[in-house]
């Protein structure tokens, strides 16, 4: 297979506003290809807003570091026994919940999550 140069890539590559294979995630897009390779057009890119216009960067790929700290470690785990606890909820409690967060624009479980959450703030 003959290899191309970054020059003659450009020159069959139409303009947009992301290159390459792109999955988005929100407002974010990764630009990894489809079978893993790393190239040039590669990494993260991002819609941000100005004054007067939306405009499009490119930032380096990372891979977000999970320390597995003390505190973290306990935090999750009061997370989990919150939704432990949602799972544990009559469908009359759940609807409770549902109709409380509507005007928040939440989910009941949301809401539910906020409140056990504050409860027990470390």
């Amino acid at each position: 297979m003959a290899k191309q140069t970054t020059a003659e890539a450009l020159i069959f590559l139409k303009g947009r506003k992301r290159y390459g294979f792109s999955h988005s995630f929100g407002s974010a897009f990764y630009g990894y290809t489809r079978f893993g390779d790393f190239n040039e057009f590669s990494g993260i890119y991002q819609y941000r807003n100005s004054a007067k216009q939306r405009y499009h960067v490119k930032t380096l790929m990372y891979w977000p570091r999970n320390p597995r700290t003390e505190p973290q470690q306990a935090w999750r785990a009061v997370f989990s026994v919150g939704a432990v606890n949602w799972a544990g909820l009559t469908s009359e409690q759940k609807a409770s919940y549902n109709e409380r967060a509507k005007p928040l624009h939440m989910t009941g479980y949301h809401l539910h999550q906020r409140e056990w959450l504050a409860s027990h703030y470390l």
